[in-house]
């Protein structure tokens, strides 16, 4: 027992320090560190430090640390410590956003932990990779995800964690906009929480239906559940969730124009909401009150709500909100008869949507400034009929009409300016579109045509020269032997001979491989990249851990091509530039893609490199024949990464 508290602390010593240290060091020190303890006890401690990195989100430590315990288990075969490695890996990438990798290691994951102590974890992997398909807005992908993580715990009757699944994939329902159906699973899973008696759990669910009953605007069960929520919350003493569940029912009330019930429930979320914990939701809860205020002609307060409310949005650096800010005050300012006030307050606000949304932003503007303008020519025109009224009615009517006329003829004019502009635009786009495509069939026939010429070359040198080499090897060993038997003096110069012959041969069948290696006709991409790391980073004393995953045995041969291509071309930058000693590569398949890893532990990554050298046009000229994308970013630890995909 003495022995395990003394290790927790040095865990928790070494996670304590670990930002003290360089990153290319850091590593090394915690294994020293730790290093009087056995091989097991070692990893073990390595993949709880990664654990506590993931939960503090420090997502490239966590990747460090796991990547070496998984390959330390591996080498003396532990699927214990191999499932949590590589479960701790995954959860790494997940903290760095490095969302296709954490996919591909969850996956993983699932694999090696059958069998192993940990495999009830495999419910935990699917509720993580569920709400990674989801932040991906891959809600379809999620909800079968979190269907086969429900399978598992129907199974073990696990009633707690069937609700968080069903919950789960109510809210994915949610996101797709399909609100009856993620009602009637948010019922299913607050069933069971009820049973439990989870008052958490009963907050949250209830909350949420809540939420989907005031999309329908079905706002009277809205306000059942959502009250509901507010009671619990206020039972738990959830702050957070009584100022979120609150506005939300203030909200409901503002879309029934009920503003008397609408300013309790305002009022209360923006007394209980923390602008230190959530300046979000203070900055929410300001303007929605204030908005309240307005409508029900407390103008000063209202301005003073909203204002607030800007304020925390700046600092949650929150656009959306400061964007609504200023249109609310533009529209207090407008009720308050302040049009040059409301027209500054609207210019704030098409800022910030341009800055959002990019759409617009000078037609809205000049649509304000001409009813504005609209509106003081009418009141000129107004007052002078009204000075004439008696004098000049027949003018007046006539004056009217002209006005009309004008603005007919405008709006005719500006529609028909927008529509020509709409056609020009059109008819530019698929021009560029056409040209675009031709310059694809033309690179893509390029290419082929030197892949063909390659392929051609490698198999007269390999078929023609390099047998007739092989040829003229035999006969001068033949003609040695015979000159052998009859005069020795020869044997020296036929043996330098077909030495220089066997060489020869030996190089021309190096060419004929580089032009069209054998190994991706006969045996495939995997194969090919296998022989190729071997050849090119094992000779130059660069170590290499090449993954692939779900692939299928053969591609179309200009993919295959392709990709191998781009690996060659990434490997001869590595060796060239990098100063890299280990080198992994990930090939995989996701869905309708086509995914390769190249990261690099090297002296790290430079942008002017990568933009403009022949290298990265040859991959780039590559993909784009393939509708395919390229993107280079720095490595978790040192070196960089080049992620290709390639749409099959």
């Amino acid at each position: 027992m003495l022995s395990q508290i003394k290790r927790l602390f040095l865990i928790a010593l070494v996670c304590i320090s670990i930002h003290a240290i360089p990153q290319s060091s850091r590593l090394d020190s915690v294994v020293k560190t730790l290093g009087h303890l056995s091989d097991s006890l070692l990893v073990d401690s390595i993949i709880k430090s990664a654990r506590m990195h993931a939960i503090k989100a420090h997502g490239n430590l966590a990747i460090e640390e796991a990547k070496w315990a998984l390959n330390k288990a591996k080498e003396f075969n532990n699927r214990d410590l191999i499932a949590r490695a590589q479960f701790y890996l995954a959860a790494g990438y997940d903290e760095a956003t490095l969302l296709d990798s954490s996919v591909l290691h969850y996956h993983k994951a699932l694999e090696v932990i059958q069998g192993s102590s940990y495999e009830n974890w495999d419910i935990h992997i699917y509720l993580n990779l569920g709400t990674l398909l989801r932040t991906q807005e891959k809600f379809k992908e999620s909800i079968d995800v979190q269907l086969e993580g429900l399978k598992i715990v129907e199974e073990n009757a696990d009633s707690f964690m069937q609700a968080r699944f069903m919950t789960n994939i109510g809210y994915a329902y949610d996101r797709l906009k399909e609100f009856k159906e993620a009602i009637q699973w948010h019922q299913k899973a607050l069933k069971i929480f009820e049973g439990l008696s989870d008052e958490y759990q009963i907050n949250f669910v209830k909350g949420r239906i809540g939420i989907a009953y005031d999309e329908l605007s079905e706002y009277d069960s809205a306000h059942y559940y959502n009250k509901q929520a507010l009671e619990y919350a206020i039972k738990i003493g959830d702050s957070i969730g009584i100022g979120q569940t609150a506005s939300n029912i203030g909200n409901t009330y503002n879309k029934q124009s009920q503003w008397e019930n609408a300013l309790y429930y305002l009022e209360l979320s923006f007394q209980v909401n923390d602008p230190l914990r959530d300046p979000m939701n203070k900055s929410i809860s300001g303007i929605n009150l204030g908005r309240t205020l307005m409508e029900l002609g407390q103008y000063v307060s209202a301005a003073d709500k909203i204002e607030y409310g800007i304020q925390f949005a700046m600092k949650s650096e929150s656009k959306i909100y400061q964007s609504e800010g200023y249109l609310r005050l533009h529209e207090l300012y407008l009720k308050l008869n302040k049009p040059d006030s409301a027209l500054i307050l609207f210019k704030k606000h098409q800022e910030i949507e341009e800055e959002l949304y990019n759409i617009e932003k000078a037609k809205q503007i000049d649509e304000l400034r001409t009813l504005y303008e609209t509106e003081k020519k009418e009141q000129q025109i107004e007052i002078q009929n009204a000075r004439i009224v008696d004098k000049e009615r027949k003018i007046e009517a006539n004056r009217k009409l002209i006005i009309l006329l004008v603005l007919l003829i405008v709006s005719i004019t500006i529609l028909s300016f927008l529509v020509y502009q709409r056609f020009k635009t059109k008819k530019e786009t698929e021009l560029q579109k056409k040209i675009i495509e031709e310059q694809e069939k033309g690179l893509d026939a390029v290419i082929h045509a030197q892949e063909e010429e390659r392929k051609r070359i490698s198999k007269e040198l390999h078929d023609g020269i390099g047998q007739q080499l092989s040829g003229l090897k035999m006969n001068f060993q033949r003609l040695g032997k015979q000159l052998e038997d009859n005069s020795g003096s020869f044997k020296k110069e036929v043996d330098q001979l077909t030495n220089i012959i066997s060489e020869s041969a030996d190089e021309v069948r190096s060419i004929s491989h580089q032009m069209m290696p054998r190994a991706l006709v006969e045996l495939g991409l995997v194969e090919a990249i296998t022989d190729l790391t071997k050849k090119a980073l094992i000779s130059n004393e660069i170590l290499c851990d090449f993954e692939h995953y779900n692939l299928k045995e053969r591609y179309n041969e200009r993919i295959e091509v392709s990709v191998y291509r781009i690996v060659q071309e990434l490997i001869n930058n590595i060796i060239k530039h990098s100063e890299a000693t280990q080198v992994n590569i990930q090939l995989f398949q996701n869905k309708q893609k086509l995914i390769l890893i190249v990261e690099d532990n090297g002296k790290g990554f430079n942008q002017d490199n990568h933009s403009d050298g022949h290298g990265l046009l040859n991959i780039k000229s590559r993909l784009n024949t393939l509708k395919g994308e390229v993107n280079f970013e720095p490595s978790p630890k040192s070196g960089s990464i080049a992620t290709i995909r390639i749409q099959l």
